[in-house]
C-alpha cells in the first residue's frame, strides 16, 4: 500500500544576498518564521527571519497590559490604605 502526501509550496520572497526567487514547503516557511532557524537559499546563502512573529508582538503587549494593570491595582490598594489612615488619625 502507498500513501500519498501532498506538499505546499508557498513563495517565500527573494533571498537578500544573491535575489534568487525562493518557495518552501509552506509548513518550513512557517516553523522557520516562529523559530527563526537558519536556513539557505538554493546558491547556500544563509538566511533567517529575525523579526518577531504577530503572535510574539501580541504575547508582549499582553503581558506588559497584565503587568501595568497589576502596578495599577497594587498603586489603588496602597492609596486606599493611606485613607484609611488619615481618616482614623482624623478621628
Amino acid at each position: 500500500m502507498t500513501t500519498k502526501t501532498e506538499v505546499v509550496f508557498q513563495a517565500a520572497g527573494a533571498c537578500c544576498v544573491c535575489g534568487i526567487e525562493m518557495c518552501l514547503p509552506a509548513k518550513f516557511l512557517e516553523q522557520r518564521i516562529k523559530d527563526h532557524v537558519t536556513f539557505f537559499c538554493p546558491n547556500g546563502h544563509g538566511l533567517n527571519f529575525s523579526g518577531e512573529t504577530e503572535a510574539q508582538l501580541l504575547a508582549k503587549r499582553l503581558a506588559e497590559a497584565e503587568k501595568q494593570l497589576k502596578e495599577r491595582a497594587q498603586a489603588d490598594a496602597d492609596d486606599k490604605a493611606k485613607l484609611v489612615r488619615l481618616k482614623a488619625e482624623v478621628g
